[in-house]
């Protein structure tokens, strides 16, 4: 989220959004999480005047790693979008370290997310939030 607009959209019930899409998965699931384990919204240090962008990290317990997907918004000068498109993994890895190198963040959060492995799931297609959001309620 900018700066100047965090606090108003953390107000509007955004993280509360995400909190409820999160408590759902965990129950359909049947998974030992707490929410805070699945949401997680920064301010950031400066402006934000692109595209948001969402990346979500997921354990493959197959392959026993880390992976990475990411999407960007299709609205600009928003801090969450209501739609999202895929980001392919060349993309969003340059991104996040981009990213994470101008956040204040400790070292070694910053090498654990630089080897992640950022996967490839162009089937995925993120719908409505709003729609995920109602379901969720």
């Amino acid at each position: 989220m900018s700066h100047s607009n965090a606090k108003n959209e953390l107000r509007e019930g955004y993280y509360r959004d995400f909190e409820l899409i999160a408590q759902r998965s965990i129950k359909k699931y049947e998974r030992y999480f707490e929410v805070s384990d699945l949401v997680k919204i920064h301010q950031l240090p400066y402006e934000w005047d692109d595209y948001p962008y969402i990346f979500y990290r997921v354990r493959d317990s197959a392959a026993e790693r880390v992976k990475t997907i990411a999407f960007r918004g299709l609205e600009k000068l928003e801090g969450i979008a209501n739609k999202y498109i895929y980001v392919p993994p060349a993309y969003a890895r340059t991104i996040a370290k981009a990213i994470l190198a101008d956040a204040p963040v400790p070292l070694l959060a910053y090498k654990e997310f630089a080897d992640d492995e950022f996967d490839d799931v162009r089937e995925l297609v993120v719908g409505d939030l709003r729609e995920q959001v109602e379901r969720a309620r």
